[in-house]
């Protein structure tokens, strides 16, 4: 006969471990949007030392980057707050099946 395939019938969520994963996210989000635009600031301020169109076109693309890096910082943020917004479902949800448990009778 055909082999049987067994898919798994459990799912562990730590839900602790989801709520710092989107702690660390908002962390990674904030660091990066902080970095580029000292990233921008300090191609603009370097200017004064570095001038020529080589630096111009240099501010230029950094500056034309920035919404990228705006974009980034969103789907970051965005994804930090899927994970927390499933972690607060999964507690919800525990939470409930624990009440309802114990309002069962034997």
């Amino acid at each position: 006969m055909g082999k049987e395939i067994t898919m798994a019938k459990k799912i562990a969520v730590d839900i602790s471990k989801l709520e710092h994963a989107s702690q660390v996210l908002n962390t990674h989000a904030v660091s990066y949007e902080l970095l580029y635009k000292q990233l921008i600031s300090t191609a603009i301020l370097n200017g004064t030392a570095w001038q020529g169109i080589d630096n111009l076109e240099y501010v230029k693309k950094l500056t034309r980057l920035s919404g990228d890096f705006q974009k980034n910082v969103k789907i970051i943020e965005d994804f930090s707050k899927s994970i927390k917004k499933s972690a607060k479902i999964y507690r919800e949800t525990q939470s409930d099946i624990i009440n309802d448990a114990k309002r069962l009778t034997n």
